[in-house]
């Protein structure tokens, strides 16, 4: 199986903050609620600020966001530390 470049990394701590933006920095795993066509629920953060771009870790597909979009469907930040 591949991983695209997705490193492998501890869950972090909480990732919601009441009312402010989520804390997604580069090259953190995004956990989504939703998985991908591939099978996969991983995503590896390649670009920030109003918008995301993210790469899937199952198969390589390259997606941007909007920060909104996106912050909804997070489930768990993964984060090297």
């Amino acid at each position: 199986m591949h991983d695209f470049g997705c490193p492998k990394i501890k869950p972090s701590g909480k990732t919601e903050n009441g009312e402010r933006r989520m804390d997604v920095r580069l090259q953190d795993i995004l956990v989504m609620k939703k998985s991908h066509p591939c099978g996969s629920d991983r995503w590896l953060v390649l670009r920030t600020g109003m918008d995301f771009r993210l790469r899937c870790c199952g198969c390589g597909h390259e997606v941007m966001l909007p920060r909104s979009k996106a912050e909804k469907n997070i489930k768990k930040i993964l984060r090297e530390e």
